[in-house]
């Protein structure tokens, strides 16, 4: 935990004195319709309502495809202040994959509902870049030009200003980082139906499986920090290209599954005497369970997701949550924490992103480890 109040630190301390160097300029009434078009899309793949099809969360736990389905306010009566309606329905299993197709598998379904929308834009822009336009433009060979601010253009900006229909023209503005911040509401509702073993109960009811109902509420804070590698290198900086972190408040029922271990029990299937032989034939069946005994209450449950990238091709990620349990005193307060690399795309061709992480229990004796791959995080690219 102190690693990582650390990394946020050293994060935030970056993002605060590169901003320092920009040219900055808040959005305004003079900036243009397609200007806030252009942002409001930006933030529309942000929280993935651009993005079709199906994302995939796997561990040990359980396996869960997700969807989204996502409404959206009119840009020409919201044009600066957009917001976002979406439903993400989630269908799933909490049976080991394994076992899919020998068994029944046990269900997993969510459906929740995100009303989002925009606290802060703001995009940072080179004061400069008009001045320096055709200098930039008529840069052969590429002798690298350093702004006021301490950074320099690139050649892949060169190489867009001498395009035959070039997008940026000399009166336009060159942005070096965006900054957009963004809160959300997301009520939840769920049905799910576990597999337990209980060593502790009478042998006909050792294996069990309680039917879980669930309801809750988040709370969501998220902020997201873009810096336009492309078109300009800070000189002496880190090449970070993105910082965004989520910090979420749930209240909600919720059950002990995620303190407990999931382990493989074998148990006879069936028996068959041979008394030529003298010898018993079993046959044994293997079953995935969770083991312990089941627990439901209601909790606050405070949750972060981080991801930080400074290359084109992965993201460090880390997230996690910590239960304080209101009505059951049976159970402590536990949590998890999770860290691993999201690797990604920037191609737009390409929706697929696939992450792996190493996951560790806090407050749960003994501590609970996983290992998960998952394609859902809250940034698309």
């Amino acid at each position: 935990m102190k690693r990582l109040i650390l990394l946020l630190a050293i994060v935030f301390a970056f993002e605060f004195s590169s901003a320092q160097f920009m040219q900055t300029k808040s959005s305004s009434s003079n900036d243009t319709g397609t200007f806030y078009s252009i942002r409001n899309r930006d933030f529309s793949q942000l929280i993935g309502a651009s993005t079709s099809g199906l994302s995939l969360n796997y561990n040990a736990d359980k396996a869960v495809l997700n969807g989204s389905f996502t409404l959206t306010s009119d840009e020409k009566k919201h044009p600066y202040k957009p917001f976002w309606l979406q439903m993400t329905p989630s269908l799933g299993t909490t049976s080991s994959l394994y076992e899919i197709g020998q068994k029944t598998p046990q269900p997993d379904f969510t459906l929740s509902f995100s009303f989002a929308w925009i606290l802060r834009n703001k995009y940072y822009f080179d004061a400069d870049f008009d001045n320096n336009y055709d200098a930039i433009k008529n840069n052969d060979p590429f002798v690298p030009i350093t702004n006021r601010a301490g950074f320099y253009y690139t050649q892949k900006l060169v190489e867009k200003l001498n395009q035959a229909k070039p997008e940026l023209k000399k009166g336009n503005r060159l942005y070096t980082a965006k900054r957009i911040e963004w809160g959300s509401i997301k009520p939840d509702f769920g049905a799910t139906t576990y597999s337990f073993f209980d060593k502790s109960r009478g042998f006909a009811d050792q294996f069990y499986k309680p039917h879980y109902s669930s309801w809750g509420v988040s709370a969501n804070f998220n902020h997201y920090w873009y810096v336009n590698n492309e078109d300009v290198h800070w000189d002496g900086w880190p090449t970070t290209r993105f910082f965004f972190y989520t910090l979420s408040l749930r209240l909600g029922t919720n059950n002990n599954s995620e303190s407990l271990k999931k382990s493989s029990i074998n148990d006879v299937g069936s028996s068959q005497f041979d008394s030529s032989t003298n010898t018993t034939r079993q046959v044994i069946k293997t079953t995935s369970a969770y083991t312990g005994n089941y627990q439901e209450y209601i909790s606050f449950t405070p949750s972060f997701e981080l991801l930080y990238s400074f290359v084109s091709i992965f993201a460090v990620n880390a997230f996690g949550n910590y239960q304080f349990i209101t009505n059951n005193s049976k159970l402590g307060n536990y949590g998890s924490i999770a860290g691993g690399l999201y690797f990604y795309t920037n191609e737009n061709a390409s929706k697929i992103n696939i992450g792996i992480y190493y996951q560790h229990s806090l407050g749960v004796t003994p501590a609970k480890e996983l290992i998960g791959i998952k394609t859902k995080v809250p940034i698309n690219w």
